[in-house]
């Protein structure tokens, strides 16, 4: 399942990692380009 998470706060970074780790593909919105890039890149 695709998921967008807007936010890349604590609470969306924490959510992302346990559906990232449920097998879900998820990506994450920031308004911190360089931040949102890096966080998709670490946790493909």
């Amino acid at each position: 399942m695709n998921i967008a998470i807007i936010g890349s706060g604590s609470w969306g970074v924490a959510l992302s990692i346990y559906l990232a780790k449920q097998k879900h593909n998820v990506k994450i919105w920031s308004f911190a380009e360089d931040e949102r890039d890096l966080i998709n890149i670490l946790f493909k």
